[in-house]
C-alpha cells in the first residue's frame, strides 16, 4: 500500500464523523490541485450537517494539517505517513 494511502487511513481513525464528512466532500469537490470554493452553508446542506459543525470540522482539519483554508478557498494538503 502506498505510504500516502496508509497515512490517510491512520489519520481518518483520529477524525470525528463531521471532520470525515467535510474532508471527503472537499476531496470530491476539489480541482486538480486540491482547491475548491464552497460556502459553509452549501457544504452543510450537501453533507447533512449544521453550518456550525462544518466550521468546527474545518477548524480541526486545519489544525491537523489536512487542509488549508483562507476564505473562500479550501485546499487539501498532502497526507504524510506518520509511522516512519
Amino acid at each position: 500500500m502506498p505510504a500516502q494511502r496508509a497515512g490517510l487511513r491512520d489519520r481518518l481513525a483520529e477524525l470525528s464523523l463531521e471532520e470525515i464528512a467535510l474532508f471527503f466532500f472537499l476531496h470530491i469537490a476539489a480541482d486538480r490541485i486540491g482547491c475548491s470554493f464552497w460556502a459553509d452553508s452549501t457544504i452543510a446542506k450537501r453533507v447533512g450537517l449544521r453550518e456550525g459543525d462544518v466550521i468546527q470540522a474545518r477548524f480541526h482539519l486545519v489544525g491537523r494539517g489536512l487542509i488549508a483554508y483562507r476564505y473562500p478557498l479550501y485546499q487539501l494538503l498532502p497526507v504524510e505517513d506518520r509511522r516512519s
